[in-house]
């Protein structure tokens, strides 16, 4: 049951991917994949109380973005505890990683946390200004496969560390 509302969440989540997206933020952030420095765009959101974020490669095709790689955070309390991410789809704090193919609409891999290392899964803001206008932020997941697309070469199980984030939203 939790796999089939993890991958419609996905599909909700790369369907958006085919959307013109809002930009009332600016922000960046630093990640390693694997080991390699990871080259990403930044999408945010901080609607409700809660913190939710991709990092991001994709293209503009007329205007229009297509994600073909996707880290997401959601569920992350405006606070500054050390929050473990979950597999979990209430408000908590979680994340996942998925693929997409073609014009971004077509599902690829997805990967759900790893909760053999549970401890070693986290973010957290660690600076503030403004209430949460301007977030500071530092992250670590461990990630495995759980619907493979056999259309990348990823390996079963990925790993993001030394990340670290900078958010403004504007009003």
């Amino acid at each position: 049951m939790k796999k089939v509302i993890f991958l419609a969440i996905i599909t909700v989540l790369v369907g958006t991917a085919c959307k013109k997206q809002r930009k009332d933020y600016e922000g960046e952030a630093e990640v390693f994949l694997n080991g390699s420095k990871y080259v990403n765009k930044l999408g945010a959101d901080n609607a409700s109380g809660l913190l939710y974020f991709e990092l991001y490669q994709g293209d503009k095709i007329n205007d229009v973005l297509i994600i073909k790689r996707s880290l997401i955070f959601s569920g992350i309390k405006l606070d500054m505890s050390l929050q473990q991410l979950q597999r979990e789809f209430r408000d908590m704090p979680r994340a996942g990683f998925s693929t997409s193919e073609d014009d971004g609409c077509i599902i690829g891999d997805i990967f759900d946390i790893d909760t053999s290392g549970i401890q070693n899964n986290y973010i957290q803001i660690t600076k503030q200004k403004d209430n949460y206008h301007e977030i500071w932020g530092e992250f670590r997941v461990k990630l495995i496969r759980t619907h493979n697309c056999n259309c990348t070469d990823l390996p079963d199980t990925i790993e993001f560390s030394k990340g670290t984030f900078h958010i403004l939203f504007k009003d």
